[in-house]
């Protein structure tokens, strides 16, 4: 009977024991499941990080609207011109950009970007009297009233234009949300923007705004014929930028990560000196890049982008310049 209680015992005790181990593998078991299921499952787990530089190449095609004007102070005699209807500058702009990045860690992006300058020329007979600059009337003979004049091209005349544009800047992104397909977040950018407008008449004159005093006692000076004369509006600003950016992408047909990915993006920036310069940048549209676990990724990219300038740091002089371009974007981009 001493036997039978001792074996007992020891059968009890190694029953008691051997749970233990088991409860202890059960639970590591789980743990390890758990670490390998659920990093597959969360959307917004990043890839293990790793330095990588881009380098994209950007067309835009696009359509122009915009004014300009000189002597447009407050009670200014200058009239306000059509860029196209009156000074006869082309519909259609073409733009190259050049674009580069780096990622030195996981949410934050580095770029730098730029413009190939881009010219435009054009001519037109105005259908209206486009008067520019007023001139204050400085003589001081008895016969001739103090009154303002102002160089008019004349209605019926040719006018001639030129527009020169270039753009270049740095900026850097800060992803809030981060993942293989997708990323969102801020932007910061410093840009420079070089945008000069020139316009000239071939028979402009030099003539008072009210009726011009008869007879003229001084020709040269009161309604005068100046001939070639030409108006500049050079705008060279550098400026700060925010706003945000964002882009996702859903896998294409069976090979998961080295396969193709479509999605979309959108970004837009906002100019922060609005007292003298008011600027916009929106773009979006669609996607087509490879897997994001390849080691050289290329992404296409098909959309629409506005830009909105609208200048007004002249007006003392009376300088004033608005320019809207909308188009189609078509970028290339590689990535290392």
């Amino acid at each position: 009977m001493p036997l039978q209680n001792a074996a007992y015992a020891r059968s009890g005790v190694r029953r008691h024991v051997s749970r233990k181990p088991m409860h202890a593998i059960a639970r590591l078991s789980m743990v390890w499941i758990l670490l390998l299921v659920v990093p597959s499952l969360t959307f917004g787990e990043p890839l293990e990080y790793s330095p990588r530089w881009s380098l994209g190449f950007e067309t835009v095609l696009s359509t122009i609207e915009g004014n300009m004007g000189f002597d447009q102070q407050s009670a200014g005699y200058g009239t306000l011109n059509d860029l196209k209807a009156d000074l006869g500058l082309p519909n259609d702009n073409r733009r190259f950009k050049i674009q580069g990045s780096v990622r030195p860690l996981e949410h934050h992006l580095l770029r730098a970007f730029g413009s190939i300058p881009e010219a435009y020329t054009g001519s037109n007979t105005v259908n209206k009297d486009i008067r520019l600059t007023r001139l204050p009337n400085t003589n001081t003979l008895a016969a001739v009233p103090a009154t303002d004049l102002v160089v008019t091209v004349p209605m019926g005349s040719r006018v001639h234009s030129e527009m020169k544009y270039a753009s270049f800047g740095m900026g850097y992104d800060l992803d809030f949300l981060v993942a293989p397909r997708w990323a969102a977040g801020m932007t910061g950018e410093l840009r420079y923007l070089d945008l000069k407008l020139k316009m000239w008449g071939e028979n402009a004159r030099n003539s008072s705004v009210e009726n011009p005093p008869a007879p003229p006692t001084n020709p040269s000076f009161i309604d005068g014929v100046v001939g070639r004369y030409e108006n500049i509006i050079n705008i060279d600003e550098l400026f700060p930028c925010v706003g945000g950016q964002a882009n996702a992408a859903l896998p294409i047909g069976m090979n998961g990560m080295s396969g193709l990915n479509i999605g979309g993006f959108t970004k837009m920036v906002y100019g922060l000196s609005p007292y003298f310069l008011n600027y916009v940048d929106f773009s979006m549209g669609l996607s087509l890049w490879t897997g994001p676990a390849s080691r050289m990724q290329l992404m296409a990219k098909v959309g629409i982008e506005h830009e909105s300038i609208f200048h007004d740091a002249q007006i003392r002089n009376g300088r004033v310049f608005e320019l809207k371009r909308n188009g189609l974007l078509f970028s290339l981009d590689g990535t290392f």
